[in-house]
């Protein structure tokens, strides 16, 4: 075989293969934007710069002209109080007329890396994809990106004129429990499950609900934290995620799945797992959703019973914890009676 003909079968190899993005290159570059991007909309009318972080802390400082929708989180004034999707798309018609966002406005998202890792801005991405907008982008790194870059805060609140937002569910960005029960149940081979939870809660030793575990037929384990670029903590000396997104931790994540097939994310409240959406859009996936029961309504409904593998009923990662406590105590007890032993025998 010819070295030309080695290659020319190695690139036919590269786009047939079902993750060609685990070679480490964006698909859709476009939808993350660094803060050079972002510092050309500011003052572009066209544009709305989402906050998705809340009325105190935007009026604390924000991207100039930036817009926030309430007093509470984006996360929070756009779901439920047991952090669902509202089923009725005319509340999110009103909350983003209201604000000024219309189906043609581009939107950039952004929140900060206090907010449980930019937890507001990867929901509210989803939330506007699954609402049937088609021009929604992300800061990468978020507000502490374009504060470590050196460029303008401003305090002042900013308004928009209304606008006209018309939802247009994109149901395929939608996974429900119903549809999980038939990868559960065997029934239906072909979803690409990852579980965003951490490894002890996919093992069922983390139990945050009625029950621990996770899915039968999950096909990976994949944690949202690992996407990031990572740092060392200077008190700890772990490594701690910097908020900007890794090309190559994505890549590594989202390896063996088929871009091409149904690939469903889930964890805990649809919060974590919305990073998964983000990533795998940014990857090319053409049939990605996020699992908006997550794993509390999974585990929790006790009515249908849902089957979990590795199913724990008792938190042991609380057990240790407080076996932890004890021995801590018993050796401050100990230290404690050997002082007053010593104080004593001196009399």
């Amino acid at each position: 075989m010819t070295r030309k003909t080695g290659w020319m079968i190695l690139a036919i190899l590269f786009v047939l293969s079902p993750l060609s993005a685990a070679f480490g290159a964006w698909t859709n570059p476009d939808l993350l934007y660094s803060v050079a991007q972002a510092e050309k909309i500011v003052g572009d009318s066209t544009w709305v710069i989402l906050d998705c972080r809340g009325q105190e802390v935007y009026e604390k400082g924000h991207i100039p002209g930036a817009i926030v929708l309430g007093k509470k989180s984006a996360k929070s004034l756009l779901r439920d109080g047991s952090a669902r999707t509202f089923q009725d798309p005319g509340k999110y018609e009103k909350i983003l007329g209201e604000a000024g966002i219309g189906n043609a406005t581009r939107v950039l998202v952004y929140s900060d890396m206090k907010h449980k890792l930019m937890d507001d801005a990867f929901i509210t991405f989803w939330l506007l994809e699954y609402l049937g907008h088609t021009d929604v982008h992300l800061l990468d790194g978020g507000f502490d990106a374009w504060t470590k870059a050196g460029k303008p805060v401003e305090t002042a609140v900013a308004k928009r004129e209304p606008a006209v937002f018309k939802a247009q569910p994109k149901k395929s960005a939608f996974a429900t429990s119903e549809e999980l029960l038939t990868l559960a149940n065997g029934t239906n081979k072909n979803i690409q499950l990852v579980d965003c939870r951490t490894k002890e809660e996919f093992e069922g030793y983390d139990i945050r609900a009625l029950r621990g575990g996770h899915i039968p037929n999950t096909f990976k384990n994949a944690s949202h934290v690992t996407y990031f670029e990572q740092k060392k903590d200077e008190k700890t000396g772990k490594d701690v995620p910097t908020g900007i997104l890794s090309e190559a931790a994505v890549a590594k994540a989202l390896d063996g799945l088929d871009a091409n097939g149904r690939v469903v994310f889930l964890c805990h409240s649809g919060g974590r797992s919305a990073y998964g959406y983000f990533a795998a859009r940014l990857m090319g996936f053409t049939n990605a959703a996020n699992f908006d029961d997550g794993w509390f309504i999974w585990a929790t409904n006790y009515q249908k019973n849902y089957p979990v593998e590795d199913e724990q009923w008792i938190e042991l990662a609380r057990i240790d914890e407080a076996e932890k406590k004890i021995k801590s105590l018993e050796t401050k007890v100990a230290d404690l009676e050997a002082l007053i032993k010593t104080l004593t025998d001196k009399k």
